[in-house]
């Protein structure tokens, strides 16, 4: 089911001099909070899910949270790279057009409870950036509550339409969205929770991927890097769970002055 949108987003998150803090950590995972499975991969037209859930916040009252998603899908045809995958175009003018992207906060297991609160008020959008890369918001806030730091919260579920994808290059007529069978990383451009008083709290990565510490998970195994002067790193696509380590960000996106 598509959520409301509110924009522009809540002006506590807008207020000059939050303090910062930094604890517990945010998670990509296909279809599960825990474990992490950090690879999926194309196996014909459906739905799939990606789940962000966080763990180890502090308990101190918090009212809400901000997590900004990246997906980067590049298509390799010969020596390097080629374009951006028609298959992750959502939105308006784009070949999968609007829609075809589910936002929920139910999760998907009851050992992860959804972080929320009473009273709540929800962004979810979608959009592709200039840079061919797809971006997706996700922001709520809701009355004060405490959570348990020895507990894993599911934040949303994101569930992609994938019926219209398919493999190798799109039709002419743009019937099929093409490239599915490319890899693709998945990150957060940052990720936040909101405590009280007036403090963003940034949260670190829960897990890297082996090989491609730059992403928090990953599509067909994921890309490598590529220029006129490193060919293209091949990847194993295992398509399953990979072992959790703790990693920070290489960089996070601060969007709090």
């Amino acid at each position: 089911m598509r959520l409301l949108r509110y924009l522009p987003f809540l002006a506590l998150i807008a207020v000059p001099g939050f303090a910062f803090a930094q604890t517990g950590c945010a998670r990509l995972s296909w279809g599960t909070c825990d474990p992490w499975v950090a690879d999926d991969c194309w196996q014909g037209p459906g739905h799939y899910p990606l789940v962000a859930s966080v763990y180890g916040l502090k308990s101190l009252p918090m009212v809400g949270t901000d997590v900004q998603i990246r997906i980067r899908g590049v298509i390799r045809r010969g020596h390097c790279f080629d374009g951006y995958a028609d298959a992750w175009r959502f939105g308006e003018g784009q070949c999968e057009g609007p829609g075809r992207i589910a936002f929920s906060r139910s999760s998907p297991q009851p050992s992860c409870p959804t972080l929320a609160g009473d009273n709540p008020l929800l962004i979810a959008q979608e959009f592709v950036d200039p840079d061919n890369s797809l971006a997706i918001r996700l922001a709520e806030t809701h009355d004060p509550i405490t959570p348990d730091p020895l507990q894993r919260y599911h934040l949303w579920s994101v569930t992609f339409d994938l019926t219209r994808a398919s493999v190798g290059p799109s039709p002419a007529d743009l019937s099929t969205c093409g490239d599915i069978d490319a890899g693709a990383n998945l990150s957060y451009d940052f990720a936040y929770v909101l405590q009280l008083p007036n403090t963003g709290v940034p949260l670190r990565n829960c897990d890297y991927v082996p090989l491609n510490p730059g992403a928090s998970a990953t599509w067909n195994g994921g890309i490598g890097i590529c220029d006129d002067f490193a060919p293209t790193t091949p990847r194993t696509n295992g398509c399953g769970p990979v072992p959790t380590q703790p990693s920070t960000w290489g960089r996070v996106k601060a969007t709090y002055h």
